[in-house]
Protein backbone atom coordinates (compact mmCIF):
# COMPACT_ATOMS: atom_id res chain seq x y z
CA UNK A 1 0.00 0.00 0.00
CA UNK A 2 1.30 3.40 -0.84
CA UNK A 3 -0.02 5.86 2.02
CA UNK A 4 -2.39 8.17 1.14
CA UNK A 5 -1.56 9.32 -2.74
CA UNK A 6 -4.74 7.98 -4.39
CA UNK A 7 -3.03 4.69 -4.96
CA UNK A 8 -3.42 1.54 -3.14
CA UNK A 9 -1.82 -1.87 -4.25
CA UNK A 10 -3.64 -5.13 -3.42
CA UNK A 11 -1.30 -7.18 -5.14
CA UNK A 12 2.27 -7.23 -6.25
CA UNK A 13 3.33 -9.94 -8.34
CA UNK A 14 0.49 -12.50 -7.40
CA UNK A 15 1.91 -16.22 -8.04
CA UNK A 16 0.90 -17.39 -11.54
CA UNK A 17 -1.03 -20.59 -11.86
CA UNK A 18 -1.17 -23.57 -13.98
CA UNK A 19 -2.34 -22.77 -17.30
CA UNK A 20 -5.16 -25.25 -16.86
CA UNK A 21 -6.31 -23.77 -13.56
CA UNK A 22 -6.27 -20.44 -15.39
CA UNK A 23 -8.43 -21.45 -17.97
CA UNK A 24 -10.94 -23.37 -15.68
CA UNK A 25 -11.05 -19.90 -13.80
CA UNK A 26 -11.39 -18.03 -16.85
CA UNK A 27 -14.27 -20.03 -18.59
CA UNK A 28 -16.07 -20.28 -15.13
CA UNK A 29 -15.88 -16.40 -15.10
CA UNK A 30 -17.23 -16.02 -18.51
CA UNK A 31 -20.39 -18.20 -17.50
CA UNK A 32 -21.00 -16.04 -14.96
CA UNK A 33 -24.66 -14.12 -15.55
CA UNK A 34 -23.01 -10.75 -14.58
CA UNK A 35 -20.04 -11.69 -16.84
CA UNK A 36 -19.37 -7.98 -18.72
CA UNK A 37 -16.31 -8.59 -21.44
CA UNK A 38 -13.77 -5.99 -21.14
CA UNK A 39 -10.16 -4.92 -22.62
CA UNK A 40 -7.07 -3.17 -21.31
CA UNK A 41 -6.36 0.05 -22.16
CA UNK A 42 -2.73 1.15 -21.71
CA UNK A 43 -3.17 4.69 -19.93
CA UNK A 44 -1.03 7.25 -18.09
CA UNK A 45 -2.65 8.75 -15.07
CA UNK A 46 -1.04 11.72 -13.28
CA UNK A 47 -2.24 12.40 -9.48
CA UNK A 48 -2.74 15.96 -7.73
CA UNK A 49 0.04 14.57 -5.87
CA UNK A 50 2.24 14.65 -8.77
CA UNK A 51 2.98 10.89 -8.73
CA UNK A 52 2.84 9.54 -11.95
CA UNK A 53 1.62 5.66 -12.99
CA UNK A 54 1.40 4.01 -16.45
CA UNK A 55 -1.68 0.96 -15.95
CA UNK A 56 -3.95 -0.94 -18.07
CA UNK A 57 -7.81 0.16 -17.30
CA UNK A 58 -10.19 -2.16 -17.95
CA UNK A 59 -13.34 -0.56 -20.10
CA UNK A 60 -16.50 -2.59 -22.07
CA UNK A 61 -15.15 -4.28 -25.48
CA UNK A 62 -15.03 -3.23 -27.59
CA UNK A 63 -16.20 0.16 -27.93
CA UNK A 64 -15.88 1.39 -24.06
CA UNK A 65 -13.75 4.26 -22.96
CA UNK A 66 -11.85 5.75 -20.06
CA UNK A 67 -14.17 8.03 -19.94
CA UNK A 68 -17.02 5.31 -18.95
CA UNK A 69 -14.96 4.32 -15.93
CA UNK A 70 -14.63 7.95 -15.00
CA UNK A 71 -18.04 8.77 -14.70
CA UNK A 72 -19.52 5.02 -13.19
CA UNK A 73 -20.11 4.86 -9.91
CA UNK A 74 -17.19 3.49 -8.45
CA UNK A 75 -14.91 5.81 -6.18
CA UNK A 76 -11.44 3.68 -7.35
CA UNK A 77 -10.29 2.90 -10.96
CA UNK A 78 -8.44 -0.56 -10.66
CA UNK A 79 -5.84 -0.73 -13.10
CA UNK A 80 -3.75 -3.93 -14.18
CA UNK A 81 -0.13 -4.00 -15.07
CA UNK A 82 1.36 -0.78 -13.37
CA UNK A 83 4.84 0.89 -13.38
CA UNK A 84 4.96 4.08 -10.86
CA UNK A 85 7.07 6.38 -11.94
CA UNK A 86 10.38 6.31 -10.27
CA UNK A 87 9.55 2.39 -8.77
CA UNK A 88 11.68 -0.42 -10.02
CA UNK A 89 8.96 -2.90 -8.98
CA UNK A 90 5.72 -3.46 -11.43
CA UNK A 91 2.37 -4.39 -9.86
CA UNK A 92 -0.20 -6.78 -11.55
CA UNK A 93 -3.01 -4.52 -9.22
CA UNK A 94 -3.53 -1.16 -7.93
CA UNK A 95 -6.78 1.05 -7.21
CA UNK A 96 -6.42 4.72 -8.06
CA UNK A 97 -8.99 6.94 -5.92
CA UNK A 98 -10.59 9.00 -8.94
CA UNK A 99 -10.85 12.14 -6.85
CA UNK A 100 -7.47 12.22 -6.69
CA UNK A 101 -6.56 11.90 -10.25
CA UNK A 102 -5.35 15.81 -11.87
CA UNK A 103 -4.76 13.88 -15.77
CA UNK A 104 -5.32 10.54 -17.85
CA UNK A 105 -4.54 10.11 -21.23
CA UNK A 106 -4.55 6.97 -23.25
CA UNK A 107 -1.17 5.59 -24.60
CA UNK A 108 -1.35 4.42 -28.59
CA UNK A 109 0.84 2.25 -29.47
CA UNK A 110 0.70 2.81 -33.10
Amino acid sequence: MHGDNGIHSAVAHAPHHEPEIRLKAESERMAHPDYVPTRAVRARIVLVSGMRCIGGIHVRNPDGRISDVLNDERSFIPLTDVVLEGDSTSYDFLTVSKSQIAMIYEINHD
